[in-house]
């Protein structure tokens, strides 16, 4: 059985993390209180692995999701357009990423994942406009439900990126 350092085993509880986390920042709670904890989350696993990435990716996170919705479409995209602009939104962690990895500062792993997370996100949002206008046409409106449950998949599947991509960096199978 192969062994599988503790610092791997610990970057997976990045996924619930990044779930509270983005359900916090989109309006459940204190954001300061969600980026301090993301953030110190990253500065612990840095600390402990001496590899920047993932206080690096904390502060690249709470960055993106920062934004206005306005840069990057809306958080109910239709249309090409919309749905181009949101994938460049959601793309933003991948970009970083790519130049860090072409720095030295981080694995080709980190791109692939944090791309695949891209993909997820917009398809998250898409799903999320097709179902608030599904909802309008019915003569119903969405009462937050649904979009705190997006946000909980959406923070958890960026964990799951650097989770995935963190892992084999600190000792684990990724």
């Amino acid at each position: 059985m192969p062994h599988i350092h503790a610092l791997a085993v610990a970057a997976w509880a990045l996924i619930p993390l990044f779930a509270w986390a983005d359900r916090t920042v989109g309006g459940a709670g204190r954001r300061s209180l969600a980026f301090g904890l993301v953030l110190l989350a990253g500065v612990v696993l840095w600390a402990l692995s001496r590899d920047l990435t993932p206080v690096s990716m904390a502060l690249v996170w709470i960055g993106y999701r920062s934004l206005p919705w306005k840069v990057g479409g809306s958080t109910t995209p239709r249309g090409p357009g919309q749905v181009a602009r949101a994938l460049m939104r959601h793309a933003w962690p991948a970009a970083i990423a790519a130049v860090m990895h072409y720095a030295g500062a981080a694995s080709s792993a980190l791109v692939l994942h944090l791309a695949s997370y891209a993909l997820v996100a917009t398809g998250l949002a898409v799903f999320y406009a097709h179902r608030v206008d599904v909802l309008a046409a019915r003569g119903e409106a969405e009462d937050g439900r649904l979009n705190a449950f997006i946000e909980g998949i959406r923070g958890a599947a960026f964990g799951a990126a650097l989770a995935f991509a963190l892992s084999a960096s600190l000792g684990g199978a990724g």
